[in-house]
């Protein structure tokens, strides 16, 4: 199997190989899933860079969202069956063809859901929930603010013309009651 492996922090384009690996094995209590999507986020390059609060050990494989299909149960296991198309949950290294998970982080995917959506179905609920449900600060609401538009900004210069920023007022979280 193939896999995006990086074995010291650094830049993405000076750290990232994509190295042969031997396919894993899913243990008890665990699920063999091959990858059909990981979205690349903020937190991905702050890991490749050394400048995320929760470092994995090098060598490593980056990513923390996935879908994909269960392609083999270990011992014990008994479901998702076969076949079935999931996302995981909070499970690190899903850039590579094929990943382990424990069968308790495993999401089946509704019918109805495409792939780019379900590979988004952690980081994105998640971030919506704390930028609007969840009493911040000005000043946290500030940096977050600065912080969304340095990424904006980066991800606009070229070779990234595919990324493009959106005006902050698309995202600005409607008032909160009372405030």
């Amino acid at each position: 199997m193939k896999a995006f492996i990086f074995e010291r922090n650094g830049e993405p384009s000076d750290v990232l190989a994509i190295q042969d690996l031997p396919d894993p094995t899913p243990g008890p209590g665990e699920v063999l899933v091959r990858v059909r999507l990981s979205p690349v986020r903020p937190t991905d390059l702050h890991v490749l860079r050394g400048r995320f609060g929760r470092q994995p050990a090098l060598p490593a494989s980056p990513g923390v969202e996935c879908v994909g299909i269960v392609e083999a149960l270990g011992p014990g296991v008994t479901a998702p069956t076969l076949g079935t198309r999931v996302v995981l949950l909070n499970v690190w290294g899903a850039w590579r063809e094929l990943i382990v998970s424990q069968v308790e982080q495993v999401v089946p995917v509704p019918d109805g859901a495409s792939d780019e959506d379900a590979a988004q179905a952690l980081v994105n609920p998640v971030t919506a929930w704390v930028l609007t449900m969840v009493e911040t600060s000005p000043a946290a609401r500030g940096r977050a603010d600065a912080d969304r538009g340095r990424v904006n900004c980066r991800a606009a210069r070229p070779p990234a013309r595919a990324f493009r920023g959106v005006p902050d007022r698309q995202h600005r979280a409607p008032p909160r009651p009372g405030a």
